[in-house]
């Protein structure tokens, strides 16, 4: 009896561990782009913006030849226009190392100019230039993913959509930090990811902490039907470079109209929508940011 109330609680933590295996799943993945972020992206010594080819930083020393404010117009046989389109292209060849010549052409004062980049490899201020990111956000995701997976109940469709909205949420920020150097299909699968986002963040705000109003089915198979055709759309670069943003859009704005309706027409739910409301924008904030400065200036 005294062995058997002993293992008790060993018996209890192995089945926790083989009821999550989507977290598991998750992390796994989380963990190979965080490990493309840091090793299998090559250390070129600068980094641009890849909405304008844009030089925003230079972190091979004070070498002259390239300058913050550069913009990009051809790497090697590529022209960053091709990259920007084609989210499978490379813009680096595989395996470049340091000490490689790279071959660029650049835009300087609106006059073009054509430099050999000696490629510096691994350098610290890159490597920090990556490392003090929004990566790590994912992981604050993942856990509040997987504790929901563990302990919450029962598990019934917001039980569902909690764990998805926040798995899902972990690995848009991953790719996000991950897509522009179009490894592994990141940015093509963070592009396709966003509209897995929507059905999930709108889904789970209507019927959070209880339902609007109940729904026919029919329009949930409606709109999870379209948010998937789009992703298959994404992954074979067949929807225009924009439609994801759009989908962000919807997903945010929608998830907070429906939060202020709550609020206003359900008074019994105020505390839980309010709860949610704030977490909801704690979790934002950082990527509100990061996109408010992308636009009115350079990215730190």
């Amino acid at each position: 009896n005294y062995l058997e109330s002993a293992m008790q609680p060993i018996i209890r933590h192995r089945q926790r561990i083989t009821n999550m295996p989507l977290s598991l799943l998750m992390l796994g993945i989380l963990l190979l782009y965080t490990y493309g972020i840091f090793v299998k992206a090559p250390y070129i010594g600068f980094y641009f913006n890849p909405t304008n080819g844009q030089v925003l930083e230079i972190y091979a020393g004070n070498d002259p030849i390239l300058q913050v404010g550069d913009v990009l117009v051809k790497v090697g046989d590529v022209l960053v226009e091709e990259y920007q389109q084609d989210l499978r292209l490379l813009l680096y060849p595989p395996g470049i190392k340091e000490g490689d010549i790279l071959s660029i052409e650049i835009e300087r004062d609106n006059a073009p100019a054509p430099i050999e980049w000696k490629v510096p490899g691994f350098t610290t201020s890159e490597f920090f230039g990556r490392f003090f990111n929004i990566w790590w956000l994912a992981y604050f995701f993942w856990i509040f993913g997987s504790i929901i997976e563990l302990f919450i109940r029962p598990r019934d469709v917001r039980w569902r959509l909690l764990v998805a909205a926040n798995h899902l949420t972990a690995l848009w920020l991953l790719l996000g930090s991950f897509s522009a150097w179009h490894i592994w299909n990141g940015s093509i699968l963070f592009h396709a990811v966003t509209w897995l986002l929507l059905p999930v963040y709108l889904h789970l705000h209507w019927i959070f902490p209880k339902p609007l109003v109940n729904l026919p089915r029919s329009l949930g198979v409606l709109l999870y039907s379209f948010a998937g055709l789009i992703f298959l759309g994404e992954l074979l670069q067949l929807a225009p470079g924009y439609l994801y943003a759009i989908a962000l859009i919807l997903a945010l704005m929608g998830s907070f109209t429906l939060q202020v309706i709550h609020f206003i027409w359900r008074r019994e739910q105020r505390r839980q929508v309010g709860l949610l409301a704030i977490s909801t924008l704690l979790a934002i904030l950082p990527s509100i940011a990061l996109v408010a400065v992308s636009v009115f200036g350079e990215i730190p």
